[in-house]
């Protein structure tokens, strides 16, 4: 995504807001959004596409 906007990685989630997403794994946009350091405006912008990854990591889907 960074690289579509031309921009640091950190300017579309900041390390914290990795390292919660990584530490709390959120399956739903909801519980991204409750995430102090992603917020609800990354949670809708990117939500889906990170719970989705998360999902596949647990397993939950076929992503990988």
């Amino acid at each position: 995504m960074a690289r579509q906007r031309g921009t640091q990685d950190y300017a579309v989630l900041s390390d914290l807001a990795l390292l919660s997403i990584a530490e709390k794994m959120p399956r739903t946009t909801d519980q991204l959004a409750a995430l102090k350091s992603v917020g609800i405006g990354n949670a809708k912008e990117l939500g889906q596409q990170i719970t989705r990854i998360v999902n596949a990591h647990l397993g939950t889907s076929e992503l990988f």
